[in-house]
C-alpha cells in the first residue's frame, strides 16, 4: 500500500481553498512499481465521468510512463462507463482483445481494480503472475482480495481534519489560505 501525502491545492477562487491528496504522485508511484516488475504495456482504466482527482491520477500515469521512457499509447487508456465493478471487467475485456494487450492495469479506483481482477480470473489469467492490477483509494476490501490489492491510500480522515481546522480558523478570523502544509501518513 502506498500512502499519499496531503497538500493544499491552489485556491479555486479568492475565497475557496481545498485540501487534497497528492493523486498525481501516487499514480506515478504505481507506474514505477509496475515498471520495476518488468511491465511495459501498462493500461489506465477510469470511468467516463470527469473528476479533477482522476485527471491528476491520469497525469501521474503519463508522468510515470515518461519517467520510464515508455511511449504513451492512447489505445491503452480507457475512460468509459461508471465507477463500479462491472466497468472494470468491461474495460479489461476490451483491452485484452488488442493484438498486443497490456500486461498491467492502473485502475483509477479499487472498484475498477476488483472488476478487472474478476474478469481476468474468469478468463483463466493469473493475477499477478500473468497480469498485474493496481488500484487507488485503499478501500477496506482491498486487503481481502487474494492476493491483497496493491493500492494507494487516500488519507481521507486527515484531509477532513485539516479542512475542518482551516474552516474553523477562517471563521474565527484567521487566515485560511494555503500554508504549503504537507504530511505523509504511513
Amino acid at each position: 500500500i502506498y500512502t499519499l501525502s496531503l497538500h493544499d491545492a491552489l485556491p479555486i477562487s479568492d475565497t475557496v481553498f481545498s485540501v487534497t491528496a497528492a493523486n498525481r504522485a501516487g499514480a506515478k508511484q504505481l507506474v514505477s512499481h509496475l515498471v520495476d516488475g518488468g511491465h511495459r504495456r501498462i493500461a489506465f482504466l477510469a470511468g467516463s465521468v470527469a473528476w479533477p482527482m482522476i485527471e491528476q491520477r491520469h497525469a501521474g500515469y503519463r508522468d510515470g510512463l515518461r519517467a520510464a521512457r515508455i511511449p504513451r499509447d492512447r489505445e491503452l487508456e480507457r475512460f468509459e462507463g461508471s465507477w463500479e465493478l462491472s466497468t472494470g471487467g468491461v474495460l479489461v475485456e476490451s483491452l485484452l482483445s488488442l493484438g498486443d494487450p497490456p500486461t498491467a492495469f492502473v485502475c483509477a479506483n479499487d472498484l475498477l481494480a476488483l472488476g478487472a481482477i474478476h474478469e481476468l480470473r474468469a478468463r483463466g489469467v493469473s493475477v499477478p503472475r500473468d497480469v498485474a492490477v493496481v488500484g487507488f483509494n485503499d478501500f477496506e476490501f482491498s486487503a481481502f482480495i487474494d492476493p491483497p490489492l496493491t493500492t494507494v491510500r487516500i488519507p481521507g480522515y486527515e484531509m477532513g481534519l485539516i479542512a475542518a481546522e482551516r474552516l474553523i480558523n477562517h471563521l474565527d478570523g484567521g487566515q485560511s489560505g494555503p500554508a504549503n502544509w504537507q504530511q505523509s501518513y504511513e
